[in-house]
């Protein structure tokens, strides 16, 4: 075992003196259990911060697949709402060619009808909204077209 002084604080030094007083050791060995105390207790703040940190890291992940998972549901529910609007307009348009109206009235009623469908994809419907209490059904048709 090596030896070495260092010079230290009063009030540290008169620390030491009463632990090795009271516990009836040595000065050199009070300062040695000071040590090792003090290397222990570091252990255990390392230990505590890595826990702190892992389960931060955890509920980070659990709040990023909660979210991601709700932006993949309001996608499916855009993509189902578009669709379902695109194949509806389809289904109108089919019909007024088949209704036995002119061409010229076709081409002015598909273009009447056309110019809605876009207007749908570029309107905001509650339907898109995640809390909205609204069925997709009853945002299928918009008002003009039933």
């Amino acid at each position: 075992m090596k030896t070495f002084s260092i010079t230290v604080e009063d009030n540290i030094y008169d620390a030491i003196v009463k632990d090795s007083v009271t516990l009836n050791i040595s000065k050199s060995e009070a300062v040695r259990r000071r040590l090792v105390e003090a290397y222990l207790s570091t252990e255990k703040k390392e230990e505590k911060i890595v826990k702190r940190f892992e389960e931060f890291e955890k509920n980070i992940h659990k709040y990023m697949d909660e979210k991601i998972e709700n932006i993949s549901n309001q996608v499916k529910r855009n993509l189902s709402y578009t669709l379902t609007n695109h194949h509806l307009i389809k289904m109108i348009i089919r019909d007024v060619i088949h209704k036995g109206l002119e061409s010229e009235q076709q081409v002015e009623l598909s273009k009447q009808y056309l110019s809605i469908a876009k207007a749908l994809g570029m309107k905001i419907h509650p339907i898109d909204s995640l809390h909205s209490k609204e069925s997709i059904m009853s945002n299928v048709l918009p008002e003009h077209l039933k």
